[in-house]
């Protein structure tokens, strides 16, 4: 029995918190994900720099009506380039936005705002791939990760809003829902090993009941209050026999029962 004991304690402080960093970071436990591979927040997206008049390619002075019309073109905007459908000297229909640094936006502006769809390449290898509107993320969108990740869901202002799946290169998927760009409500997130994990989160940190279903048939009841082990937490293993014991802000105080199932 005391190695079952052990084994309960080995297993309740093993399993991290599925979401960290404003809402957004989702580790996957138990597999490979949990240590390298993490769903982060997406990086932000660098702001064009509007304060610079901007210059068409030529440099020639045309008319009012003439800049009415749209034409495909080059402007330079500050320290950023632009290449694509021009009116008025804005980025207006299809075109490549260049940003200093490495980003590039390739897509739909409406009047110099990314607008419409289209697709934002981070110098780090991420991009998204998907709505926006006056310059944000919104709408429907997929962020793509380098390591091979990608989330799917739906974007409020550049903040994920709505029921958000997350598939891992591992073949790990959590499906999990945010508020403002914080993890808030039920998730579930099926592993690659075969485990699946039940819970719910408030605010960005698991609250209340949290269940891990291991794939031999045992399983562990866990119970959260802002993100750390609080109150009862109860291993059911696979040979028929439990465990209940009684954690304090991820501490564990005592063993509560032994028993059969």
């Amino acid at each position: 029995m005391r190695k079952l004991i052990i084994v309960l304690l080995i297993m309740l402080l093993s399993i991290p918190s599925m979401g960290q960093r404003a809402g957004h970071r989702i580790v996957v436990p138990g597999s490979s994900q949990s240590k390298a591979n993490v769903v982060s927040k997406p990086k932000t997206k660098a702001k064009p720099k509007t304060k610079t008049a901007a210059k068409s390619s030529t440099g020639s002075k045309v008319s009012q009506e003439a800049q009415d019309t749209p034409y495909y073109g080059q402007l330079t905007i500050g320290i950023t380039k632009y290449e694509g459908y021009i009116v008025n000297g804005k980025p207006h229909g299809q075109g490549t936005y260049f940003y200093h640094g490495g980003d590039k936006y390739v897509g739909d502006f409406y009047y110099g705002a990314k607008h419409g769809q289209g697709t934002y390449y981070f110098a780090s290898g991420d991009k998204f791939v998907g709505s926006f509107v006056n310059g944000n993320f919104h709408g429907q969108g997929t962020y793509y990760y380098v390591n091979g990740d990608r989330a799917v869901g739906s974007w409020i202002d550049d903040e994920r809003n709505g029921e958000f799946t997350t598939y891992y290169t591992d073949g790990s998927e959590i499906i999990a829902r945010y508020k403002e760009g914080k993890l808030n409500g039920d998730f579930t997130a099926y592993l690659a090993s075969g485990d699946k994990i039940v819970g719910k989160y408030v605010d960005g940190k698991r609250n209340g009941s949290c269940t891990t279903y291991y794939a031999d048939g045992s399983k562990i009841i866990n119970n959260y209050v802002d993100g750390k082990l609080n109150g009862l937490c109860t291993l059911y293993d696979k040979d028929h026999t439990y465990i209940t014991a009684l954690y304090k802000d991820d501490e564990l105080v005592s063993v509560k029962e032994r028993g059969t199932w």
